[in-house]
Parts: structure tokens; sequence; C-alpha cells
């Protein structure tokens, strides 16, 4: 091999690991942002289904989220959140705990 085919194949090589060097961050970062975007969707998507439970019943608020999610109560079944966290019903508001 020549020592021209080594140099173009070192600099191919160093072209490859500066884009990756740059992509993989901002990779990870859109990751953590569609992720948190997502929990978001499921509180807006349970304070819905609190606002149908309210409506169907009393209108008082549930207790707590397995009212609205228990056997023949919601369509779906509770959403989990994407980055390990677990939604409650704290004071009226829907929070999820996720770090």
């Amino acid at each position: 091999m020549s020592n021209y085919r080594r140099t173009e194949i070192i600099i191919t090589l160093l072209v490859i690991i500066a884009l990756a060097f740059f992509a993989i961050p901002r990779f990870i970062k859109a990751q953590r942002v569609a992720k948190e975007t997502a929990c978001h969707e499921n509180l807006v998507s349970i304070g819905h289904a609190i606002e149908v439970y309210q409506l169907a019943g009393d209108e008082s608020l549930p207790a707590s989220l397995e009212d609205v999610y228990g056997v023949g109560k919601a369509e779906a079944s509770l959403p989990v959140c994407p980055l390990k966290g677990s939604y409650r019903l704290e004071n009226g508001n829907v929070i999820c705990d996720h770090e």
C-alpha cells in the first residue's frame, strides 16, 4: 500500500471521527428532548382523562390516578414516563417525578 493511500485512509478516518465527535452529543440531546416532550404530552393526556372523569362523575377531583385509570374507567392505561419517572396526582395537579 502506498503512502498516498495510507494518508488518504487516515484523513478519511479523522473526518469520520470528527463528525462523530460533534454528532453523537447532539443525538443524545435530541433523544432527551424527545423524551421530555413525550412526558409533557403524557401529562396533558392525563389531564384530559381527569376532565373526562370529572364530567362523568360528580365533578370532584379523583383521589388518585388509579381512580381515573382503574378497571373499567379510562379507555387506555396510565401512560408510562419515557424518562423512567412516575405520574401522581398532587393537590389536583398531575406531576411526574423523573429526574
